[in-house]
């Protein structure tokens, strides 16, 4: 018993040194310490830290066998931090609806891929799982984990146990009596490694399981069925609200749920078997010092909002989550972000008469694309950022630089150069940060109401369905229906590449002309950019030709001696 007890001791010790980081004393550095305990680099591919929390997080490969459904289905509308082993790691808020929840839910109840090759469970506890569960009393509950056990090490139960896994007294609600028994059989069945969970009733021998501890079994039966039953209150409660759930959302199913993993790029924190992660996911952080304010970085950390409703890269429904950060946290990450770098670059905003602001405004709003893609105010699209709010997020000369030159500024953004004189940007500058809006919304597209479309790091070279799907799809959708998640947003419907009656009508030089220069140059709505300074000839082509898959109609015969030009 003695020689047990210096093994706990030295156990929690060793666990405790995991849990708690040393912290550095120098702000900046703190901030990129609490960043890489977060995760951050995960999905901000271009950080340069590196963090071990994905392969300390849940194993969500078998979380089918473990998890109880009403419990993830609040969880995730509702993420606590749970693992304290973790340090500072914890769950994010996605702020997902109730119907996104659900479709999670039902992906995450389909996947029971344990990982490995194990032994068939002791016939023991096969005997108790064909069983409801047993009623131990408290006394017999609390004999059995002081006879010797390390549960209280780490967990704690009614204020009492070490500080570092999870609350006993909350597990009756979270996992399935199938899931608890089977994991205190062998933790590695679900991706838990021995350091942060120790078997204590069984050991793999072989092609079975031996017990380590006396009466294994029966140990396993009470700690289990005693948990079990304590919960039996709230569990009930959450059911409830789960089974209401499935009323509702039927249609919500686990194809869904796939696709917002997915698209929420949960696998880089979580072990998949079969889904990897996303590289690229989130914008680049290195500069961030040239692109936004410092006081909006710290608002923005406290409390996050939707700088791209529907996406980093347009259409894949990523969202930037809430971390729920001190003050002392977001201070510290946002120094790390802005300081030891070279100051933003300065630029003179003109200040315009009322004359040029009418110009501005006129020009925004009827001649060129921008708001086909941003909003300003209550008008414009979802597909980048809010220019209402660029007074207060943008460095200026950053704002400018972009409207210059796009890809000089992000090689891999959707935003196409325009053609614009050097007055006119200087122009649209000046008045969208001179004539700041009040945001209509501050929240993300639904990602069950609006179709998500997921685009690969584009290549040297695209072929015109990924370019249609890169470029086009936001407005006129992927088969070309004219119902992409950006239609809604627009003051004229985008056309129906998909209809040969309308198609059939326009020659493939009027095609490549619109994707070339634009709504305005054909006389249609002036909030089709131009792609003519972005795409190569030859990708314009192999745009109207996809285009003609998709409508599966030919140009009209009168156009058919001409041939798709191959310069502007």
């Amino acid at each position: 018993m003695g020689i047990r007890r210096v093994v706990a001791n030295l156990f929690f010790a060793g666990m405790l040194l995991l849990a708690l980081p040393v912290r550095p004393a120098d702000t900046t550095e703190e901030g990129r310490a609490l960043m890489t305990e977060l995760g951050c680099a995960n999905c901000h591919s271009t950080l340069n830290l590196r963090s071990s929390l994905r392969e300390r997080t849940v194993d969500l490969n078998a979380a089918g066998l473990r998890f109880n459904p009403a419990y993830l289905f609040q969880y995730l509308q509702r993420p606590a931090q749970v693992r304290h082993h973790l340090g500072r790691a914890r769950m994010p808020d996605f702020r997902f609806s109730e119907k996104e929840a659900f479709a999670l839910v039902q992906f995450l109840r389909t996947q029971t891929n344990v990982s490995g090759q194990w032994p068939a469970l002791p016939s023991e506890i096969t005997a108790q799982l064909a069983q409801p569960p047993s009623h131990p009393g408290r006394d017999e509950f609390l004999k059995t984990l002081s006879g010797g056990l390390l549960c209280l090490t780490c967990h704690r139960f009614e204020g009492k146990g070490g500080p570092i896994g999870v609350e006993l007294g909350d597990i009756g609600a979270r996992l399935q009596l199938t899931g608890i028994k089977t994991y205190l059989v062998s933790p590695g069945m679900f991706g838990v490694p021995a350091a942060a969970m120790p078997p204590q009733f069984y050991n793999q021998n072989g092609q079975q399981f031996t017990e380590l501890s006396p009466e294994a079994g029966r140990k396993v039966q009470v700690i289990a069925d005693f948990l079990f039953n304590l919960a039996e209150e709230k569990r009930k409660q959450l059911e409830d609200q789960f089974r209401r759930a499935e009323s509702k959302y039927s249609d919500a199913d686990a194809s869904l749920g796939q696709t917002i993993f997915e698209a929420e790029n949960c696998a880089a924190c979580h072990r998949h078997y079969s889904i990897t992660p996303r590289t690229n996911a989130a914008p680049d952080l290195t500069r961030e010092w040239e692109r936004v304010r410092a006081p909006w970085l710290i608002s923005f950390l406290k409390k996050t909002t939707a700088i791209r409703p529907f996406g980093f890269h347009p259409g894949d429904g990523s969202r930037m989550p809430d971390f729920r950060l001190s003050d002392e946290e977001t201070h510290n990450i946002s120094m790390a972000l802005l300081t030891n770098s070279p100051s933003a670059k300065s630029v003179s905003v003109t200040n315009l008469s009322a004359f040029s602001r009418a110009k501005g405004n006129a020009l925004l709003n009827g001649k060129l694309a921008c708001l086909g893609c941003h909003r300003f105010g209550a008008t414009g699209g979802r597909i980048g950022p809010d220019l209402s709010i660029a007074t207060n997020r943008l460095q200026p000369a950053y704002l400018f630089d972009m409207i210059r030159n796009p890809r000089r500024m992000h090689p891999d953004t959707i935003m196409p150069k325009l053609p614009l004189s050097e007055t006119t940007i200087q122009l649209i500058g000046s008045f969208i940060l001179q004539e700041a809006k009040e945001s209509a919304s501050s929240e993300y597209l639904s990602l069950v109401d609006s179709r998500i479309t997921h685009f690969a790091t584009p290549q040297k070279t695209s072929s015109g369905s990924s370019n249609y799907l890169r470029y086009c799809a936001a407005c006129h959708g992927p088969e070309g229906l004219g119902n992409g998640w950006n239609a809604p947003f627009l003051p004229v419907k985008p056309t129906m590449h998909a209809n040969a009656n309308e198609m059939t009508m326009r020659p493939d030089d009027t095609l490549f002309d619109g994707i070339h220069g634009g709504g305005y140059i054909l006389g249609k709505s002036p909030f089709m950019p131009a792609f003519g300074q972005t795409l190569a000839p030859n990708d314009i082509r192999d745009l109207v030709n996809h285009i003609r898959t998709l409508c599966h109609c030919r140009q009209p015969p009168w156009a058919s001696d001409n041939s798709v030009r191959s310069s502007p």
